[in-house]
């Protein structure tokens, strides 16, 4: 036996042994049931780790999970890009609705189509957009198309990093057209909490609070112009019950504060402004000795009325022009009074945070401390900035020694502690959180950044784990009757080609697999399917060496000048077929979603390995059995 074929058999060997040891896990973890995988789970969590992770990833398909769509909320995002007292203006949130729904019906840009549905309104871009770096209509126009085509792209690399915070396996996230993410989500049993990873826009500011006389005085001017909001809307009769104002769909309506007050009215026989104000708890906001108050029961009418423009300009008027804003507790610290009612605190803060979520490089889950009694019993998150944010908090927490500090996630005051002493550590920490489980997706969503524009999720749907168990067993059946099939026609009609031909095609599902497990590829059911078609293939080129073999026999040819002329023959045959077939593979990886990528990552990698096996492989163990004098005659 010559040197050249020892040397081809130890390549076949270390191949197929390199891959065959990425196929034991899969084929350990795969075999067993789900009741065996779990109780691993509890009894060896490091074994179940190592299996899952080395083992062939299930797609959505296959083991269940989510399937997310979701479209970047347009409207939010023209509005959140305006200049922030703007943003509740009328005229510009009706020119972003109507723009907004001529993009989604007739296409086109929708900042074009902005502009000329505030022109027509007798509005400006730059009113709304501009600011010391956009001066120009032109600068306007160029930063809201860029901010718009962005969106989409950044959205994209914050959620694939807080999938990757979250563990999932193998996770789908790409872009759909110009506004839309498709976010698969295999394995995925808390649908809730995966939803508020992808989902929550984790905003984090941390804003100085304005001081507390200062806050008093800004509510009682407020409760003041709901007042008399309140007494004129009573007491006013209209004379034209049709007439409607320009703004009427974005106005807010003393309804809309305190009720419908026609209905009090009715139930009271006659009602002043005073009585309305008294039935619906007012004075709007409790003024206590240490700050702000409001029954929980108005929270949703407090978030109308501060998007209100009047009320925005009570605050202008008090404390001075962008200066402050005003912002609830995200949850009550406090306890209920005897009545059973509850309040939240509301906070004067100023306008311009003192530092952002951009400086956090680390964000950890943890119990509360032992020292913190308000909190003991709950969770917090502790956070680390980078250099850049930890020289920021140390200079604003030693400057403002004795003042307080909002956290901010998301427009609403988390915690507002103290500041001590200066901290010049570079950590802070979210306190109040209820449960571990929250307090670790707010730490995930923290670490993967905020999204850069407010994404609306426009459709979900839930594949179950029984579905993919029964996916898994008629597929693997399907492959496993296509292979016998193929096993037993092959030795019947090649004989002792066939049983070569056959071996190959062992060798070339083991590369396959092992392949996949290697690149930590997702198998899906379509890529069953592909895996199916690669055995077919695999056959089809050796069933075309065969006959180039067998015709080359008939000619005369020795077994060994047969072989040799047979092979070249159909190499070039076969090398065709198989590149086209790649290139459409190609093709369907780069432009096709989930189940059209794992069928086109298992046909790809199935044609290299084909190629080896059928062409490398047999023609090696042909040389080998005619260099041992094992075979005189070749039975083809």
């Amino acid at each position: 036996m010559s040197n050249r074929v020892i040397w081809k058999l130890i390549l076949i060997f270390f191949i197929v042994a390199f891959f065959g040891y990425y196929v034991i896990p899969t084929l350990q973890f795969n075999s067993m049931s789900r009741q065996e995988r779990n109780q691993l789970e509890i009894d060896n969590p490091e074994q179940y780790e190592s299996l899952a992770k080395k083992s062939i990833k299930l797609g959505l398909d296959l083991q269940g999970g989510m399937n997310v769509v979701m479209e970047v909320d347009l409207k939010k995002l023209l509005v959140e890009l305006a200049n922030e007292r703007r943003q509740s203006d009328p005229l510009l949130v009706q020119a972003v609705d109507e723009a907004v729904t001529e993009f989604t019906a007739d296409g086109g840009d929708v900042v074009d189509l902005l502009d000329k549905h505030l022109s027509a309104a007798g509005g400006k871009m730059t009113t709304y957009y501009a600011d010391r770096e956009r001066r120009t209509h032109e600068d306007v126009m160029e930063y809201l198309k860029t901010q718009r085509e962005e969106s989409v792209d950044r959205a994209l690399e914050v959620l694939r990093n807080r999938v990757d915070e979250f563990g999932v396996s193998e996770p789908v996230i790409q872009k759909q057209g110009e506004n839309r993410i498709i976010i698969e989500l295999a394995g995925i049993t808390d649908r809730q909490q995966a939803l508020k990873i992808i989902g929550e826009t984790a905003k984090l500011e941390f804003n100085l609070l304005r001081d507390v006389a200062e806050a008093q005085k800004v509510a009682a001017a407020i409760n003041d112009y709901l007042l008399g909001k309140a007494g004129s809307d009573s007491t006013a009769v209209s004379e034209d019950t049709g007439a409607e104002s320009a703004a009427g769909d974005t106005a807010i309506t003393s309804d809309d504060l305190f009720g419908n007050q026609n209905e009090a009215a009715a139930d009271t026989g006659s009602a002043t402004a005073e009585d309305l104000v008294t039935d619906n708890q007012e004075p709007f906001f409790i003024i206590s000795a240490n700050g702000i108050l409001v029954n929980t029961k108005n929270e949703a009418r407090l978030e109308k009325m501060l998007s209100d423009p009047e009320v925005l300009n009570v605050i202008d008027r008090e404390v001075g022009k962008n200066v402050a804003k005003l912002l609830i507790q995200a949850k009550s610290t406090l306890s209920p009074n005897a009545s059973g009612d509850q309040y939240l605190e509301v906070y004067l803060v100023n306008a311009r945070p003192e530092l952002t979520g951009s400086t956090i490089v680390d964000a950890r889950p943890s119990s509360a401390s032992l020292q913190d009694a308000q909190n003991l019993g709950r969770y917090e998150a502790s956070i680390t900035f980078n250099e850049e944010g930890t020289r920021l908090f140390s200079t604003v927490t030693g400057a403002n020694v004795g003042k307080r500090m909002a956290i901010i996630l998301d427009d609403r005051v988390r915690s507002a502690p103290n500041i001590i002493d200066k901290i010049a550590n570079g950590r802070a920490r979210i306190t109040g959180l209820e449960s571990f489980d929250e307090a670790k997706v707010l730490t995930s969503v923290l670490r993967a950044g905020a999204l850069p524009a407010p994404l609306e999720i426009i459709e979900q749907r839930s594949v179950g784990a029984s579905l993919g168990d029964d996916s898994i067993s008629m597929g693997m059946k399907s492959a496993g009757i296509g292979l016998l099939l193929v096993v037993l026609f092959m030795i019947f009609y090649y004989k002792l080609s066939g049983l070569v031909a056959d071996l190959a095609l062992v060798l070339n599902i083991v590369i396959l697999i092992g392949f996949m497990a290697s690149l930590h590829a997702t198998l899906t059911l379509p890529g069953i399917a592909g895996i199916i078609l690669t055995i077919g293939m695999a056959v089809d080129a050796n069933v075309l060496i065969f006959e180039r073999v067998r015709e080359e026999m008939d000619r005369g040819k020795s077994i060994i000048s047969a072989i040799d002329t047979g092979y070249s023959r159909a190499f070039i045959t076969i090398l065709d077929a198989n590149v086209t077939t790649f290139i459409a593979g190609v093709v369907l990886y780069q432009f096709g979603s989930g189940p059209i990528r794992g069928f086109a990552t298992t046909l790809m990698i199935g044609i290299a390995a084909s190629m080896f096996t059928a062409i490398f492989v047999t023609r090696t163990i042909f040389e080998f059995l005619l260099s041992r004098k094992m075979i005189k005659t070749l039975s083809i």
